[in-house]
């Protein structure tokens, strides 16, 4: 284990050497314990939340990667970032389809279990870890990824990425007109779940909510994501 973690650290020292040195000293991560998942990879459990699959964490990876929000980075050449390292299994499956990633792990911790269990070196040059939040400038336009367990993990930490993602907040949209411009209504009853259609519901909120599902789009959910970027370029 120490072997690999050096191994990646000298990898990402080409790159980045103070963030190596960060991670090589950062303290071990607290309710963490690494386990043989069904197929014999191993998953990371933290405090009870499976960051990864018990049965196929490397299958459950491939799919988050070749999800709808993937697509859509890929389809219009935008960035995407990534809330949430865990092993890293996801990461890795992305590195095989972009030419760089920025994942979001403000726990050194965090990236030093992962380097001490995945070999990153074949890919580390596309890897940007974001510790903080830069300013909005900064930051051009970008899809933001979740990896659910890593949500679950830090469920207030991922809301202030969501909200630095939504950008202008008096841009919005009446959940209740979206519905009255779908021909098929119980389409847009599954996307918004308990949104209460006589409040304003913000359009990049409900943009967030879809890229973080998995699987094709429906043309209702198409037409949300076409809108929040219409209105982003505008």
């Amino acid at each position: 284990m120490k072997n690999l973690l050096e191994h990646n650290l000298a990898s990402l020292e080409k790159h980045d050497n103070d963030l190596a040195g960060q991670i090589r000293s950062a303290p071990d991560l607290n309710g963490a314990s690494v386990k043989p998942a069904k197929n014999g990879h191993l998953t990371l459990i933290i405090n009870g939340i499976s960051m990864h699959s018990r049965v196929d964490p490397v299958g459950e990876a491939e799919r988050l990667a070749s999800s709808a929000p993937v697509n859509l980075a890929l389809s219009h050449g935008l960035r995407l970032a990534v809330f949430g390292l865990g092993m890293g299994y996801h990461v890795k499956a992305l590195a095989g389809k972009l030419d760089e990633i920025w994942v979001i792990e403000p726990n050194l911790g965090m990236i030093r279990l992962a380097f001490s269990y995945l070999d990153f070196s074949a890919f580390v040059e596309k890897l940007h870890f974001v510790l903080v939040q830069p300013t909005p400038v900064d930051w051009p336009k970008t899809i933001l990824l979740p990896h659910p367990p890593s949500r679950r993990l830090a469920p207030k930490n991922y809301e202030t990425w969501a909200a630095f993602f939504d950008g202008d907040k008096e841009r919005g949209l009446l959940a209740g007109a979206l519905k009255e411009t779908c021909a098929d209504q119980s389409v847009i009853d599954e996307i918004l779940p308990g949104i209460d259609t006589e409040k304003k519901a913000g359009l990049t909120q409900l943009a967030h909510h879809i890229e973080s599902q998995e699987g094709f789009l429906t043309e209702a959910e198409a037409m949300i994501l076409l809108l929040n970027e219409l209105a982003r370029a505008s």
